[in-house]
């Protein structure tokens, strides 16, 4: 599962044409967009470190898909 996340995550830059033609958002938006998306990743993975610590990993994941579904 961390795995396919990485990899989505990571392939933005193949679809990032796609994306700036289909929503007709400008190249600067779409970057910043990204970037939000990154500081998120980026200020939310320490705590999710320390919960895959404290509890198994597998319901912090099986927890984290429900709330990201919902």
């Amino acid at each position: 599962m961390m795995v396919v996340g990485y990899a989505m995550r990571n392939s933005f830059t193949v679809f990032y044409p796609v994306l700036v033609d289909d929503f007709g958002w400008t190249r600067g938006v779409t970057a910043i967009m990204f970037s939000v998306a990154l500081l998120c990743y980026g200020f939310v993975a320490p705590a999710a470190g320390r919960l895959v610590d404290r509890f198994d990993p597998r319901v912090v994941l099986v927890t984290g898909g429900l709330v990201v579904g919902g």
